[in-house]
């Protein structure tokens, strides 16, 4: 791993960050990582080419990787938000491209609607909600947690941390082995929280077809394109993205496009920071 590695204290609690010489003046890109998951997913980004000319900055969400829990417990998309402000506003992060995977495409949607300081030039939303269909770890974690925190707990160890990911997912890639390097670290009742959010924000469609923050994200009025993988992205999501004309860009990979198709997503990445 390389890029600097910082700690902030962001509304009392700390964050890890890791980051790249920060130059004032260059675009930055902020990289927000998905459910369970940590900056880890972002790894390439501080060793590619075409980065160099770019600020990249990647916490870890709190009760992700390096970051402890929040005191406040809370974990609305809305919170997770205001912390990302808050870690802008503490590193002075400006013209910036907020790439959020996962369910931090939902965060970077919350995050783009309510910006009002003109800093987000625009947001690349990799496999965030766009319809229920999308919800397809965090529906199995609100369903283990219908019978108390103790089955959930049993769930997300035992079922979906070593059987899912460790005996399935890690054994097909090197996304599904960082992802479990990263569930390792993760805090369960952030997980938890976190997955509960999506699930009541995008369990029902509208009459377009598009969840909660899926309807919220097509009419963001900043610049926005969505990156899916080919293997990954629900015949449903599609058929409704298409339907709508939303932008976007289909790459040969799973869920973890970032890591499965490194090379053409950071080429992407770039030719979409510049433009």
């Amino acid at each position: 791993m390389s890029g600097t590695r910082t700690i902030l204290n962001i509304g009392g609690d700390p964050v890890f960050v890791r980051h790249s010489s920060l130059c004032p003046g260059r675009p930055t890109v902020l990289f927000l990582h998905g459910l369970g998951d940590s900056s880890l997913a972002f790894d390439e980004a501080f060793t590619r080419n075409e980065c160099l000319d770019f600020d990249l900055v990647a916490p870890d969400l709190p009760g992700h990787g390096c970051s402890p829990p929040v005191r406040d417990g809370l974990y609305t998309l809305e919170a997770l938000a205001s912390r990302v402000v808050a870690l802008i506003e503490a590193m002075d992060l400006r013209r910036l491209i907020v790439v959020g995977h996962s369910l931090s495409g939902d965060i970077a949607t919350v995050l783009a609607s309510r910006d009002h300081s003109g800093r987000i030039d625009s947001i690349v939303n990799v496999e965030g909600s766009l319809t229920p269909a999308d919800l397809f770890i965090s529906n199995r974690a609100a369903e283990a947690a219908a019978s108390g925190f103790g089955a959930f707990e049993t769930w997300f160890r035992e079922r979906f941390c070593e059987e899912t990911v460790f005996k399935g997912w890690a054994r097909e890639g090197e996304a599904g082995r960082r992802y479990y390097a990263s569930l390792r670290f993760c805090d369960p009742g952030a997980f938890l929280a976190c997955a509960a959010e999506l699930y009541s924000r995008n369990r029902d469609a509208n009459a377009r077809g598009l969840s909660g923050i899926g309807a919220l994200y097509a009419t963001l009025p900043v610049q926005k394109r969505f990156i899916f993988g080919t293997r990954s992205l629900p015949a449903a999501s599609l058929r409704v993205m298409t339907k709508l004309g939303i932008e976007s860009h289909a790459l040969p990979a799973g869920h973890w496009v970032m890591i499965d198709a490194a090379q053409e997503f950071y080429r992407l990445l770039r030719r979409l920071v510049l433009t």
